[in-house]
């Protein structure tokens, strides 16, 4: 009995150990971060109004956020959002910004908070990307 225990914990150390090797080193809370991204890309809505979205992401694929630049100039930093097509950044409680492909929409919430349209029919005409 003791004969078969012994190689069978050097088989299981063995294993043990070279999985540990194979495991890629993960980051840390002191692993410094970057941030990716920042390209410009311009929409043109109905109404001819241009909506410029940049999107970034932290250098640990944690998070990614858009910087949205509305037609008056005003500029939300929304964090991505869950969506059940393409991606969504929203911060919640004003603006919502959601894209797919080459096409995307501005909704903004009312008083009642209720999601309305605020920019539609957006589509791409250009790209820094």
């Amino acid at each position: 009995m003791k004969r078969r225990l012994i190689p069978m914990l050097g088989i299981a150390a063995a294993l043990t150990l070279s999985a540990c090797a194979a495991k890629p080193l993960e980051p840390t809370v002191d692993t410094p971060l970057s941030v990716t991204g920042g390209e410009s890309v311009v929409y043109q809505c109905e109404g001819n109004a241009q909506v410029t979205v940049k999107y970034y992401g932290l250098s640990d694929g944690s998070l990614s956020f858009a910087k949205v630049m509305l037609p008056d100039g005003q500029i939300y930093t929304l964090p991505q959002a869950v969506s059940g097509s393409g991606v969504r950044f929203s911060d919640g409680i004003s603006l919502s910004w959601q894209s797919k492909g080459k096409e995307g929409f501005v909704d903004t919430l009312n008083d009642q908070g209720k999601w309305q349209p605020q920019y539609r029919q957006c589509v791409m005409v250009e790209s820094a990307l």
